[in-house]
């Protein structure tokens, strides 16, 4: 999504965490899934309590 999209959801939605992955394309679960793992996963340890372990 562009980034101006990004910044405005994070601004509407409290629970978002806006994050900006530089070094991905179009499909950062794919291109850089381990940058993307971990911020997904510190966003559910963070939000729902989930353990990473």
């Amino acid at each position: 999504m562009p980034l101006r999209i990004g910044k405005e959801l994070d601004n509407q939605y409290s629970w978002l965490d806006f994050s900006v992955i530089y070094d991905s394309g179009h499909c950062p679960h794919d291109e850089t899934f381990e940058k993307f793992n971990r911020y997904v996963l510190r966003w559910l340890e963070l939000n729902l309590g989930v353990d990473r372990t």
